[in-house]
């Protein structure tokens, strides 16, 4: 659904596949700003959909019906992700294993973010300004490895990780939670 209603985002992901592949290391850090952005961009509204498209009560049809509707949604952002930056992540697999995991679990935590945004207030909206503004944030506070989420100014640090990981458990278990409790 997400090819159908953002037919750019395909082109997107060919275009950050063969420039990951193609670019210099030094300049992957570049690359994964515009890949983070659009990926943000292209999942804003995945959790908002069925309620926007007034079809929340659709979703009770399919197997684990509106329960399970929240963890196939995340798991959507977040295949999408690997779509946007999985090569990066692949790159720095051997060179930097340890921003590959920061790649990794802040991509996670950003899904389960989007999700639970998109859940509690029913828009796109919130997700998206929270996320434009924490990168931008980020992108001029290079030296403070709590806003490095995904590891593009490579200040993170195992504090920065272990934070992250805790806010996309607690983002999860809220947004299932709340998805639980509104389907009954």
């Amino acid at each position: 659904l997400t090819f159908v209603t953002t037919p750019l985002a395909i082109v997107m992901i060919l275009f950050f596949i063969v420039a990951a592949i193609v670019t210099d290391a030094s300049n992957l850090s570049n690359l994964l700003i515009a890949a983070v952005i659009c990926w943000g961009i292209v999942i804003s509204d995945i959790s908002t959909r069925d309620h926007t498209a007034s079809a929340e009560y659709i979703t009770g049809t399919v197997n684990g019906g509106r329960i399970q509707c929240y963890l196939r949604q995340l798991f959507t952002t977040q295949i999408l992700g690997f779509l946007f930056m999985g090569v990066i992540a692949l790159r720095w697999c051997w060179d930097t294993p340890l921003r590959m995991t920061t790649l990794i679990i802040g991509l996670s935590s950003l899904s389960a973010l989007a999700m639970l945004l998109g859940r509690l207030s029913r828009t796109p909206s919130t997700f998206i300004v929270c996320f434009l503004m924490l990168t931008y944030i980020a992108l001029n506070a290079k030296n403070i490895a709590l806003l490095d989420f995904v590891g593009f100014n490579a200040s993170y640090s195992s504090f920065s990780l272990l934070i992250y990981i805790f806010v996309g458990i607690i983002a999860t278990a809220l947004g299932y939670g709340y998805n639980k409790y509104q389907a009954q």
